[in-house]
């Protein structure tokens, strides 16, 4: 234990050590970003499988939902409208009904919800 190192030694040691630490840190960086990359590829590819998966049901859901569409259906909407803004039935005139797709965030279901209440 009675070795002396000058200063100009343990500056060396110092900045080999900083050296290693970030060499460390930049391949752990390039290691996460890999990974992410390679994360983000298969999820491109399982979501658009999925979109293609969504977009058929929803097809077929709009075809069987025109069908269904009758004066009963349009009868109840008015009701619950005129329940929820205090009007009578007969002052309720209903043009058109879209029905909101479930793949949509809920941020923006929140937001077009919000435009409906705000329209009525």
């Amino acid at each position: 234990m009675g070795e002396n190192i000058s200063i100009g030694e343990s500056l060396i040691i110092a900045l080999t050590s900083i050296l290693v630490v970030f060499l460390i840190l930049l391949l752990i960086s390039f290691l996460i970003n890999r990974l992410q990359a390679f994360g983000k590829s298969e999820q491109k590819n399982t979501n658009v499988e999925t979109k293609n998966t969504l977009t058929k049901t929803f097809d077929i859901e709009n075809e069987s939902i025109e069908d269904k569409l009758n004066e009963e259906l349009v009868a109840v909407i008015a009701a619950a409208i005129a329940c929820s803004t205090g009007n009578k039935v007969e002052n309720i005139k209903i043009s058109t009904i879209k029905r909101i797709p479930s793949e949509i965030s809920e941020w923006k279901r929140a937001a077009q919800l919000e435009q409906i209440f705000n329209k009525i």
